[in-house]
């Protein structure tokens, strides 16, 4: 399969297209700018031997980072094109058909669990303005990327509950991700994200970190509704990666990144350790036999109104 870094072509095209990218809060979020920056500084660090870890003869990490779609409000104007360079990668722009002047955007993730367009992602995300969704669609054989139309499937009533949509665009991926949910996670088990936090402040940040679960709770709800359990980890997150995917070793999906917490702050911040902020990443990892139940019944409601 070819290869699409798309994360480092964006990156290449911020200084072309004018995007002026704001804030994105991870929900429940409140710490303050220096102990973001704390955070944001620690992500390079973080990786480690997973720069070394390969899935299907690709780096994981940068397949997970190609795979997880962008979420960027508002979308009203947004305008993507794309175009191959070399052969092996793609190269994206993104921009506003007109000047948006002090716009305030804001973006997050979203993740594919099936090649035809059903993706999750934070509840948080949906909320303002319209968001358009980005994603590489190889819909006709060449890899391009676009701004599909999409509707939402399920979503939680209380962020606060839960903080999870599932939403549907009609493409066509070439990956997708496995969602396995928190089987066999324990405290220890090494994780990994990825999301949008490059696009914060419009400064090339980070796509990548990792990291260990600190945490998972009891199962949550009954069926047959929303079934789910929380995860906690030290990972690094930062504002655009709400949405994004929660990824154990061999690059299954575990969890739906959705908040940070601070519960501590101290005088000085130190970028080589996050223990003085008593900092923790939150996760939803949703149960797999619901999320795909909710995906067949959909399917299903589609195809009878065709």
């Amino acid at each position: 399969m070819m290869s699409l870094p798309l994360s480092k072509t964006i990156h290449r095209c911020l200084a072309l297209v004018a995007l002026l990218a704001g804030t994105w809060s991870l929900s429940s979020c409140s710490s303050g700018s220096r102990a973001l920056e704390t955070v944001m500084e620690s992500k390079e660090g973080s990786l480690g031997d997973w720069k070394n870890l390969y899935k299907d003869g690709e780096p994981l990490l940068q397949a997970i980072t190609r795979d997880t779609a962008l979420l960027l409000s508002p979308g009203e104007g947004l305008v993507v094109a794309s175009r191959e360079i070399d052969g092996d990668a793609l190269q994206v722009a993104i921009g506003y058909e007109k000047p948006v002047g002090r716009l305030r955007t804001t973006h997050g993730a979203a993740v594919p669990i099936t090649r035809d367009g059903y993706f999750l992602t934070a509840l948080h995300c949906l909320e303002g303005p319209r968001a358009a969704l980005i994603v590489v669609d190889v819909g006709d054989g060449e890899p391009r990327a676009i701004k599909p139309e999409w509707r939402v499937v399920w979503k939680s009533r209380d962020k606060r509950e839960l903080d999870l949509a599932l939403i549907h665009a009609p493409v066509r991926l070439g990956t997708s991700f496995s969602l396995v949910g928190a089987r066999g996670l324990e405290q220890g088990s090494r994780v990994a994200v990825a999301g949008w936090s490059s696009f914060f402040s419009g400064q090339p940040m980070g796509a990548n970190a990792a990291g260990r679960i600190v945490g998972v709770s009891p199962d949550f709800g009954q069926a047959p509704g929303p079934r789910w359990q929380v995860l906690s980890h030290d990972v690094p997150l930062h504002p655009g990666d709400s949405g994004g995917p929660l990824i154990d070793r061999g690059g299954r999906l575990v969890g739906i990144n959705g908040a940070m917490r601070f519960s501590r702050f101290a005088a000085i911040f130190s970028p080589s350790s996050m223990q003085s902020l008593d900092y923790l990443g939150e996760a939803v990892a949703p149960d797999p036999d619901w999320i795909h139940s909710l995906i067949r019944a959909d399917r299903k409601a589609r195809k009878s109104r065709r």
